[in-house]
């Protein structure tokens, strides 16, 4: 889901790294500074890492938003913005996690909508001069 966040943010020109490797998250969290935002999503702030790495953006001055499960968490309390998507599924008895997919990505493409929609003829401009058809 975040990749699709990324490819539709490339499409308007805005470039957005998605790192699933610890080690690439921490490096990342150590290059950003004052002036760019970083959305960390964390299901049930259960990965230890991810607290020291929102503290070393906020040293950094990062604006921060989490998206996480609808419960506070010490993580919540770090960010700058916290969104919440729908956690009503059962971690043990769950067949799958649709409802939190599901959410997530409404999430994911409200932002993307919201941050479009900002300057719509800009966005839209550039969407149509780089548009690649693939074949």
């Amino acid at each position: 889901m975040a990749e699709c966040f990324r490819q539709n943010m490339l499409e308007i020109g805005k470039d957005v790294i998605v790192e699933k490797q610890i080690f690439y998250q921490t490096k990342v969290a150590e290059t950003l500074k004052k002036g760019d935002l970083a959305i960390v999503i964390s299901y049930a702030d259960r990965t230890p890492h991810v607290e020291d790495f929102i503290r070393v953006m906020n040293k950094n001055q990062v604006t921060t938003v989490l998206i996480s499960s609808t419960k506070e968490s010490e993580l919540s309390k770090l960010v700058d913005y916290h969104l919440y998507f729908a956690s009503y599924e059962d971690s043990e008895e769950k067949i799958a996690s649709f409802s939190s997919r599901a959410s997530l990505q409404f999430l994911l493409d409200c932002l993307y909508a919201c941050y479009f929609n900002k300057d719509y003829e800009k966005n839209i401009d550039y969407r149509i001069e780089h548009y690649i058809e693939l074949s």
